[in-house]
């Protein structure tokens, strides 16, 4: 999952995935090793699936 920053990453998670009927706690978990080299997403696969 990507956001913007932990604000809005904390804002998505209480609003949105724990106000969801079926999930009722969320044990999140964060990487702090670069895995990538790279800051763009890869979205062009996006464009192809509709």
């Amino acid at each position: 999952m990507v956001t913007a920053d932990l604000q809005a990453y904390n804002r998505f998670m209480r609003n949105k995935l724990l106000s969801l009927p079926s999930v009722s706690h969320v044990e999140p978990g964060f990487g702090l090793e670069q895995v990538l080299g790279r800051t763009a997403l890869p979205l062009d696969q996006l464009a192809s699936a509709s």
